[in-house]
């Protein structure tokens, strides 16, 4: 599973969603080649495990391995991939890995 994130001026991640304000968990690497396309993003930052950081690197476009900037390895926990209430604790983690 994956989650994008934006980061927000003053450091918050705020969750990407699909138009119809569902999480964006699913096409992630078309949305991705399509985003750095049409410049939506000059960074990209890959947290995860360390199998999923080289899966997610290996499976990305050229186009847009080139923009990752940092990949950390932090274990996330999968209920952090549920509804908003949970999707908040997982903001949450990610910021405070920024933070460190």
């Amino acid at each position: 599973m994956t989650a994008l994130f934006q980061k927000q001026i003053d450091g918050h991640l705020i969750p990407l969603t699909h138009e119809s304000g569902a999480p964006m968990f699913v096409d992630t690497r078309d949305h991705l080649t399509d985003a750095s396309q049409h410049g939506a993003f000059s960074q990209l930052v890959l947290i995860g495990s360390a199998n999923d950081l080289a899966w997610t690197q290996a499976s990305l476009p050229v186009v847009v391995s080139k923009q990752v900037v940092a990949e950390i390895e932090y274990p996330l926990i999968p209920a952090w991939f549920g509804g908003p209430p949970n999707k908040g604790r997982l903001a949450q983690a990610l910021e405070n890995v920024f933070q460190a």
